[in-house]
């Protein structure tokens, strides 16, 4: 079509200069080449297009089914409750869904790629100041030092969890013979003993860590194991006194009391699983994959090593001389300034390796379906969310047992209940988490019961109901902050007790931080 309106305007525009055969066949030739060299480049062009749009369309199409997926997952995390109780249901935990998503496991890759450069860093490092690779562990080694007496503090303290069981069915089988007129003597006399036991519970596994001056590793470990295990208790007579007293109370006929108590089986299962609020059924996995569980306690160990690097290249040369030099304002805002970015580091690994990696390991061991150790915290704007995201796990004992029993013990139908029942949640976990601190590193330094129960509970108020991103930003802003202030803080009084001397007085040493009294 091209070449015969070329020809028509060579006649048009040319009728007095006559080309001769010759010209006129090759300039023809010319033309049609030209015209089958834009053909081709217009299919080119146009494959192309078509290439890249079909590309696009496949990667959007990945992304839209990867979001649907989590959100899948997402939505069924908050529809875990039927009638105020928690509701168990087989489902992977929200990162197992997001890291189907190569977008998000290039989240993971980068991590691990940051984990090499610091090994790498390491072994440049020790060549250029000492002319060789020093693997040197000492300070890993220390915090987990005496782990024969930490493996024996375990077993005691879960034997001493055994217990609870046969003490439980006494309670039940005396209850039950009594006279319904002498029962309320039974139950206070079994409560008065119920205390006794759980504050030797507390107060022995201190004694040990103290008596044997644990490191804080070793001591984390025992006090962690502690409080998971009074939890336990806890829960499995918290759901188990009030059927028998039921029981007892209808008194049907042909109805034996082994129909409301569980089997020791149930209780024992109870105890290694991961969760906190005791069921007599789980939702169970049909098989263990072992390559799972190895993968998971690999990424704890992986971050465990690299917490130990963050804390030996980025805190210990900060903090290691308080007490040996003069500290200041502008010394202080520095540290605290530096510390934000390791500290928060060393925050989102303990989450992974804990809740997820640890978590999921054991669930998988155990054959427990309902994974949902955490919600999608990280996109939180109130910090109600957030702290309900956080851990689950931790969320839903304190919910059952803390938040329902406290509006149980008010008056029905008071004006203030919820909020009253919310302080007292923070309060009570503000107060956990101070204990735990305290227990490990020997000394009683309220910044995490100021942070977390101070300016916490007023974030709450200010955060409420707040739907733009920027609350978003601003909570991550304030981890960043209130990671840095907390490993500041912890960082000066552990190596202000390291070097400098101590109180004579011993429970004025414990009470007031030695970073006041130190002389610098």
């Amino acid at each position: 079509m091209s070449v015969s309106m070329e020809k028509h305007e060579s006649q048009s525009n040319g009728l007095s200069a006559v080309p001769s055969d010759a010209s006129i066949g090759s300039s023809s030739k010319t033309d049609m080449d030209l015209s089958s060299l834009e053909y081709r480049l217009q299919q080119f062009r146009s494959n192309a297009m078509d290439n890249i749009n079909s590309e696009l369309q496949d990667v959007a199409r990945d992304m839209i089914h990867e979001m649907a997926r989590s959100t899948k997952g997402l939505s069924a995390v908050d529809s875990d409750r039927e009638h105020g109780r928690k509701v168990f249901r087989a489902r992977d935990s929200v990162l197992t869904y997001l890291l189907t998503s190569m977008h998000i496991q290039t989240l993971y890759n980068i991590f691990v790629a940051i984990l090499i450069i610091f090994a790498v860093n390491t072994v440049v490092s020790d060549y250029l100041e000492h002319g060789r690779l020093v693997l040197n562990f000492s300070m890993l080694l220390w915090a987990f030092e005496k782990m024969p007496i930490v493996i024996t503090a375990w077993i005691v303290m879960f034997f001493g969890t055994l217990v609870v069981y046969p003490l439980f069915l006494g309670y039940t089988s005396v209850r039950g013979s009594a006279a319904a007129s002498k029962r309320r003597l039974v139950d206070m006399a079994y409560f008065l003993g119920y205390i006794l036991f759980q504050s030797l519970f507390i107060v022995i596994p201190v004694m040990v860590i103290r008596a044997y001056d644990m490191a804080p590793g070793s001591s984390v470990i025992i006090i962690c194991e502690q409080v998971r295990m009074i939890m336990k208790m806890h829960s499995f007579l918290r759901e188990n006194i009030p059927r028998v007293v039921e029981y007892h109370r209808e008194a049907k006929a042909n109805a034996s009391v082994n129909d409301v108590v569980p089997g020791f089986s149930q209780y024992l299962y109870f105890l290694f699983c991961p969760t906190l609020l005791y069921r007599d059924n789980y939702p169970r996995t049909e098989r263990t994959r072992w390559s799972y569980v190895f993968s998971n306690l690999m990424q704890v160990a992986a971050c465990l090593m690299y917490v130990y690097y963050i804390f030996v290249r980025f805190c210990v040369p900060v903090f290691s001389q308080t007490g040996k030099q003069q500290w200041n304002t502008r010394i202080f805002i520095s540290s605290v300034m530096s510390s934000m970015l390791p500290s928060t580091m060393v925050f989102i690994l303990g989450f992974f390796s804990i809740l997820h990696s640890w978590l999921n390991a054991f669930a998988e061991m155990m054959g427990f379906a309902d994974r949902m150790f955490y919600k999608d915290w990280w996109n939180c704007r109130s910090w109600a969310a957030y702290y309900r995201k956080w851990n689950v796990v931790v969320h839903d004992w304190l919910h059952a047992y803390v938040y329902s029993d406290a509006r149980l013990l008010l008056p029905v139908g008071h004006k203030k209940s919820r909020t009253i029942a919310m302080f007292t949640v923070f309060i009570f976990s503000a107060i956990i988490h101070e204990y735990v601190l305290t227990a490990a590193f020997g000394f009683f330094f309220p910044v995490l019961l100021l942070v977390f129960g101070g300016i916490g509970v007023s974030f709450i108020f200010l955060t409420h109901d707040r739907q733009s991103r920027i609350w978003n930003i601003f909570m991550w802003v304030m981890l960043f902050f209130g990671n840095g202030v907390l490993m500041c803080f912890y960082s000066l009084e552990f190596y202000a007790r390291a070097n400098c001397e101590p109180s004579s007085d011993i429970w004025f040493d414990l009470l007031v931080p030695r970073i006041l009294t130190c002389q610098w």
